[in-house]
């Protein structure tokens, strides 16, 4: 007999005639003193019943209550490290995609300039499109998890009303993209892999 069976057995013993009969004729009438103290005898069974199941229930979870709380304990132990590390490295991604960002922008406007000084506005137009292409390539490539499918999102595009600043993550809401997508909103800073 498994351990699980044999302490649900436990709890069997409280479904025995006695118990059963007591439930049954809760459905009385009280209509004279008789009725009224018989009454009281089925409440006094029912509740001395319901007080023993209580504590049959406590005295049976007690040690898987300890285990859950080891668990849950050596689990936050070793999953705090894991996120503050996932956090650093988020914020570092961050910076360094900044970083890109704005050396990018130096160069694009330093065409711009250039093309003013030198009459050439289609061919700055081209090598701003190729800075461009050449920093997507050198950021690190975000993603998220969606519905267990991976998607990219263009974090140049993305709201900053989805962003979460405080530990500088920036995360979808997850609740108003799926939102969006039930009513099928086209969403520009989702890209979904095919």
């Amino acid at each position: 007999m498994n351990k699980e069976i044999k302490e649900l057995a436990q709890l069997n013993i409280y479904m025995n005639p006695t118990i059963e009969e007591a439930i049954e004729k809760s459905g009385m009438n009280i209509e004279d003193r008789q009725d009224a103290m018989q009454s009281e005898i089925l409440k006094n069974i029912l509740s001395k019943c319901r007080i023993d199941i209580e504590k049959t229930r406590k005295d049976l979870v007690k040690p898987y209550n300890d285990i859950v709380k080891q668990i849950n304990a050596k689990a936050k132990i070793l999953i705090e490290p894991v996120e503050r590390s996932e956090k650093l490295l988020n914020k570092k991604q961050i910076a360094y995609n900044e970083a890109i960002e704005e050396e990018k922008r130096k160069q694009q406007a330093e065409m711009d300039k250039l093309a003013i000084e030198n009459d050439w506005q289609e061919e700055a137009e081209v090598e701003k499109m190729t800075i461009a292409q050449e920093a997507n390539i050198q950021k690190v490539q975000r993603w998220v998890n969606y519905n267990k499918k991976i998607i990219k999102v263009d974090w140049e595009l993305l709201p900053k009303q989805y962003r979460n600043i405080k530990d500088m993550e920036i995360t979808p809401k997850q609740k108003e993209i799926k939102n969006s997508l039930k009513i099928w909103i086209d969403i520009p800073w989702l890209i979904f892999e095919e």
